[in-house]
């Protein structure tokens, strides 16, 4: 069997626990070399979650539970920063893509990372409508950046998360081995909490 991610390179922030570790698994799994970053040892006080714990279970409802209040408790971080400082550490956090921008540097060199995952919420829980039609469905077209192999961006539409994959064809040829992924993983949380 082929890797599906063999000779790319993921680059994942908060590795050491949550949907940081599931992420790191998961793109391992596929063959993917992982640059994993993390705090090691206790949080700095502005940090409003502990370090890596035995939270970090294989269970798939203690881990939704686990994910849910580490992105809660971080949202709720990064809204008391000021506006600048929101600003800088997006930029800090995504700067990594841009190199791709520059003329040639990806002749001499590879970018710092090569696949991305974005949740975009509209933070609503009600359906939406355009001119009277209900939307069923938003899949998301992100845009893949010269350099980048993958692009995952999951958004919500009332009960239901939609994905958009996006991906090189050189790079990620069978782009749909992640759907099937996608699909038992949300299969395994649904059954954890009784959907």
């Amino acid at each position: 069997m082929t890797s599906l991610l063999a000779g790319r390179v993921a680059f994942v922030t908060g590795a050491a626990r949550g949907q940081g570790r599931s992420h790191a698994v998961r793109l391992a799994r596929e063959g993917a070399s992982i640059i994993a970053v993390d705090i090691a040892g206790p949080a700095a006080s502005a940090n409003t979650y502990p370090a890596a714990t035995a939270a970090d279970l294989d269970d798939p409802a203690k881990r939704l539970e686990t994910i849910s209040t580490s992105i809660s408790d971080t949202k709720e971080l990064f809204a008391q920063l000021p506006p600048v400082q929101q600003l800088a550490l997006s930029a800090f956090n995504v700067g990594g893509l841009f190199l791709g921008l520059i003329p040639g540097y990806l002749s001499t060199a590879s970018p710092p990372f090569n696949i991305v995952i974005s949740n975009v919420s509209t933070g609503r829980s009600e359906p939406l409508y355009w001119n009277g039609a209900r939307l069923d469905g938003n899949y998301p077209l992100s845009i893949a950046l010269d350099g980048q192999a993958v692009n995952i961006t999951v958004t919500n539409n009332a009960d239901n998360l939609d994905f958009g994959l996006v991906g090189c064809r050189r790079s990620v040829p069978h782009l749909q081995r992640l759907l099937g992924h996608l699909d038992t993983s949300l299969k395994d949380l649904e059954r954890a909490v009784g959907a």
